[in-house]
């Protein structure tokens, strides 16, 4: 197990898990006031972001013109019980959730 997600918690010092998140960079001062509205609402998660992605984080030349989040993962609250032995398995995003359901930022958010 690479992620130490318990110690992160109980020391500051350690392992989580992490994603980086795309999107156009045109949409970065629309991205800008949702993260507002979520903290707001207290939900939090990103680490870092940008309009554009920087050259060192480039996986290819087309996302020059993408801005980036980087997310602490979903799995992060969930480790600690994988870590501390109180399971053997963890399965993330095993289901499938219909996105017909799924409601825009703002009528959830205030």
């Amino acid at each position: 197990m690479f992620n130490s997600v318990h110690k992160v918690a109980s020391t500051g010092s350690g392992y989580v898990t992490a994603a980086i998140k795309t999107f156009s960079s045109f949409c970065y001062e629309d991205t800008l006031r949702i993260l507002e509205k979520l903290k707001k609402n207290n939900i939090s998660g990103v680490a870092e972001h940008s309009s554009i992605i920087p050259e060192n984080k480039r996986i290819s030349v087309m996302d020059k013109n993408k801005g980036y989040l980087v997310v602490y993962g979903g799995a992060n609250y969930f480790a600690p019980i994988v870590e501390t032995g109180i399971s053997k398995k963890l399965e993330i995003a095993r289901d499938l959730y219909d996105i017909q359901k799924m409601k825009e930022p703002e009528k959830v958010l205030k």
